[in-house]
């Protein structure tokens, strides 16, 4: 009759431990599972997200300084088609003076 009951009693204690091991299993699997919902990292460790953050800056300024000579050269370029459409057509006082004279006998006749 003692065996009996200590054999309940250790059937007893064996499940209870079962059981709080098996809730604390299914206990970590709903926490992970809970972690796992929303967007994946991108990268493992902070480490990482700072060296590409990183990485990607000196792209971008890369980028900048090759838009920004492109667009000096353009400027330029420009600026030195104005000065010769300028030069090309600058009147000097002796060009002028003749096209009075050209449009007074024109007038006169």
């Amino acid at each position: 009759m003692e065996q009996n009951i200590q054999l309940k009693q250790i059937t007893k204690i064996i499940d209870e431990t079962v059981d709080k091991e098996i809730k604390e299993l299914i206990d970590n699997v709903i926490q992970e599972n809970t972690k796992s919902k929303g967007r994946p990292k991108k990268y493992l460790n902070t480490e990482e997200a700072k060296e590409k953050a990183k990485e990607q800056r000196k792209q971008f300024k890369q980028r900048q300084r090759q838009k920004v000579v492109l667009f000096r050269k353009e400027v330029t370029a420009k600026q030195l088609d104005i000065a010769k459409m300028i030069n090309k057509y600058i009147l000097d006082d002796d060009d002028i003076d003749s096209m009075i004279v050209i449009l007074d006998n024109l007038t006169q006749n």
